[in-house]
């Protein structure tokens, strides 16, 4: 059989690759929902679903199109065509997924592509045998390298991973929530800038952690802005939460100059102040343990 389908196939997967490496973040996101994956896990299995595809495509390239690399692809492609394409059954959230989910038509078509072409290698695999050691050494070394840039350019450390939390506040941050309101539920007090990037990135995770996880507390936006912005902000993110606007004074107050933060108020508990990388995959667990324990 000609090699032809196997580089087409590895072509196309590659594609598909960088094209989830550059809306990486939105990839992991639509993970999530998708319900494929658990939020706490939706890091690792994002990035080794385009580890397999990098892998793939290189062993195609290198016409190693046994039956054994046709399956690991085709499977590759399918859970990331479900992802991508599957609706997650829920009409009420709709986030703006950029890219990722605008440029569907170039997305199938790179899908159909492979698919065939991976087909084709599963029943008409190409015969001549590539196993010199400078082809093994090369491909293996190429695997290699490019799932060592996708984990440089998307790290994932183990404190992300962790409880790192902060379990009180300071009299000044305390001084500050106390001139906004006083909240006898549970509830996420989020405290967003409208103008910041992770911001918008923390209102989408918000988003999807309200509709996928029952235990999860209601959310309230703080925003330093005003009224123009707060739509503005929704309108960019396609998220919805109940907002109020509060004075700069205050919001650096409750902040201190660092942003997106989040403070967890749960009844007779001390809140969880929620700041950077410790808003990360174990929020969940940080937030149902919370509730269970007795302080």
């Amino acid at each position: 059989m000609n090699p032809l389908f196997s580089w087409i196939s590895g072509t196309c997967l590659l594609l598909i690759s960088i094209f989830l490496f550059n809306d990486f973040t939105q990839f992991e996101l639509k993970t999530y929902e998708s319900g494929i994956s658990s939020y706490f896990f939706s890091g690792i299995f994002s990035r080794l679903i385009i580890s397999l595809l990098l892998i793939c495509s290189v062993f195609l390239w290198f016409h190693k199109s046994n039956k054994l690399i046709s399956v690991i692809a085709i499977v590759t492609i399918a859970v990331v065509g479900y992802i991508l394409f599957i609706d997650s059954g829920n009409s009420d959230v709709s986030l703006n997924y950029g890219t990722l989910i605008s440029s569907k038509i170039k997305l199938i078509i790179l899908f159909l592509f492979s698919f065939f072409g991976l087909v084709l290698s599963y029943f008409y695999p190409h015969k001549k045998k590539l196993n010199s050691l400078p082809i093994i050494l090369s491909k293996h070394i190429l695997s290699i390298g490019l799932v060592t840039v996708l984990f440089a350019f998307n790290p994932l450390f183990p404190e992300e991973f962790q409880d790192i939390s902060i379990k009180s506040l300071t009299e000044s941050q305390q001084d500050g929530i106390a001139k906004i309101e006083a909240t006898d539920s549970n509830k996420l007090m989020a405290f967003f800038t409208t103008s910041c990037p992770y911001c918008e990135l923390a209102a989408k995770k918000l988003t999807l952690l309200s509709k996928n996880e029952q235990e999860f507390p209601e959310v309230k936006i703080y925003f330093a802005g005003s009224e123009e912005g707060v739509a503005n902000f929704f309108k960019d993110t396609k998220t919805r939460f109940d907002y109020q606007l509060i004075e700069t004074k205050t919001f650096l107050q409750i902040t201190k100059g660092s942003f997106p933060k989040m403070i967890f108020y749960s009844k007779d508990k001390s809140p969880i102040y929620l700041s950077g990388r410790s808003f990360n995959y174990a929020v969940v667990d940080v937030i149902e343990e919370h509730l269970k324990s007795e302080f």
